[in-house]
């Protein structure tokens, strides 16, 4: 139903206003999740999209952190940072974004088996799991935080997918799970 997306939508707003709205979270890897940041936007302004090796971390020496480390959340923050917002405002719209694809993605899942009233419930369950706000306010484990954010959507389209058979379900699931992937340690 209408109301119950709506709810989810608004509950998300909640998460997004009290954790994100205000500034960046103080957690043990944010600070490092801005120059990382700053160290991707300038590789990419200089023309090296897909690199393995970055140059200013490890004391200035350069280190190999896109050998192991998760992507997506740095090219997702690229187009606020080549428009001049900043890695700080950057990272907040990322963030706000993962949660309430979490919670949006967590109600279509729940309220296709259950009703638009469990999937309320399931958002709210979602966003202010333990989990989810250790990772956010504590870890500061953003990137895991957006393949958490993407993680109910390819359960949402897997069992689509499983029930009807739909081409298009399947590519959700494989996109979902690929992108979800780019996000969350391997």
């Amino acid at each position: 139903p209408e109301w119950g997306l709506w709810a989810a939508s608004t509950v998300g707003l909640l998460a997004i206003w009290l954790t994100v709205a205000h500034g960046l979270p103080f957690g043990h890897d944010s600070a490092r999740h801005v120059y990382r940041l700053v160290d991707r936007d300038y590789l990419i302004q200089h023309g090296l999209f897909f690199t393995r090796w970055s140059p200013f971390l490890g004391s200035g020496y350069g280190a190999p952190l896109y050998n192991y480390y998760q992507p997506l959340l740095d090219y997702l923050a690229e187009p606020f940072m080549l428009i001049g917002w900043g890695p700080l405002v950057a990272l907040r719209i990322i963030l706000g974004f993962a949660l309430m694809a979490g919670a949006l993605g967590m109600y279509r899942w729940v309220s296709d088996l259950f009703g638009g009233g469990a999937g309320v419930v399931a958002a709210m369950a979602y966003l202010f799991s333990p989990y989810v706000m250790y990772t956010l306010l504590n870890r500061a484990g953003f990137a895991e935080l957006l393949g958490l954010g993407l993680a109910p959507w390819g359960l949402w389209a897997l069992r689509r997918y499983a029930s009807d058979h739909k081409l298009s379900d399947g590519v959700a699931t494989t996109v979902t799970v690929s992108y979800t992937h780019l996000t969350l340690p391997t």
